[in-house]
């Protein structure tokens, strides 16, 4: 969401409660940058943690497969323990976010769609007599395959 200038370097354990990983290379992940902000230096209580409570570890973990449901309404349901840490402390269902993933599953709608009309186009192509004709569905060919990329890297599909 905002593309790579909006990601920044975080230390998922922060270095508050950490310090000896500062410089350690596996602490430090791609993230967010609101939601390494919210995130902060917060880290679970021992009592938390004992309890399963925590922060779902990107590298070693998939929020969306194992700790969260995505719901139709775009919010994420926590199923697990990390999931409801995670979502609460970094604010995951912020409507800027709920935005985003409901604007996401729509266009993966549409890339569906567009990738049909794309191999249609190209089946025309190749039964046009006329160069003119051949040249036009190039052209059309091409306008899609640029919007499709846009949206893959846009939406990361």
């Amino acid at each position: 969401m905002g593309g790579d200038e909006f990601f920044e370097v975080d230390h998922f354990r922060p270095v508050k409660h950490f310090p000896h990983l500062r410089t350690s290379y596996p602490n430090l992940y791609w993230v967010c940058g609101q939601c390494n902000r919210r995130k902060g230096s917060s880290w679970p209580s021992r009592p938390l943690v004992d309890s399963g409570y925590r922060f779902s570890d990107p590298c070693e973990e998939d929020l969306y497969r194992e700790h969260v449901e995505d719901r139709p309404d775009g919010a994420l349901n926590p199923i697990t323990y990390p999931g409801i840490y995670t979502c609460e402390h970094i604010r995951l269902n912020r409507p800027a976010l709920t935005e985003w993933r409901r604007e996401r599953r729509k266009m993966a709608r549409n890339l569906v769609v567009l990738l049909e009309i794309s191999r249609d186009l190209k089946i025309l192509r190749g039964q046009a007599a006329d160069p003119g004709q051949t040249q036009k569905y190039e052209a059309q060919i091409l306008t899609l395959q640029e919007t499709v990329a846009r949206i893959r890297q846009r939406f990361s599909l």
